[in-house]
This record gives structure tokens, sequence and C-alpha cells, in this order.
């Protein structure tokens, strides 16, 4: 007889995106509420939305400047 191995658990967050995952930052990065229930976006939140928010524009277009969500892709 085999002997059963004990099982385990994998969760998976999936971040909400108002774009339809096409490559770019939120048309509102303001109202995403997934953004509020995690951390590590939240505390960077705040100084991405001070004048560098940039909602809808591609990945690849940014260059040194990162919105906080990256942390979590």
């Amino acid at each position: 007889m085999e002997k059963l191995k004990p099982f385990k658990h994998l969760s998976v967050r999936a971040a909400w995106h108002d774009n339809q995952w096409n490559g770019t930052i939120c048309r509102s990065p303001s109202q995403n509420t997934y953004c509020l229930s995690l951390p590590r976006i939240y505390e960077g939140k705040e100084q991405w939305e001070d004048g560098e928010n940039i909602p809808g524009c591609h990945w690849s277009d940014l260059k040194d400047r990162r919105p906080p969500c990256q942390a979590e892709w």
C-alpha cells in the first residue's frame, strides 16, 4: 500500500486590474481597492500618486519609476 503524503496548501493573490491585464497601469489607480488591502502597495501608493501617476501608461514605457504594485506581479 502507498504511503499517503500530507496535503499542502497553495494560495495565489491576483491583483485587480481595470484594463483587462493588457500590460498597462490601471486607468484609475486611486479607485483600485485591491491596493488598499496589501501593505506593500498601500505604503507606496501616496508617494506614487503625488504627480507620478500615469494612468493607462504601458509598463514598457516606464523608465526608472515604477508603481508600488510592481512588487505584487
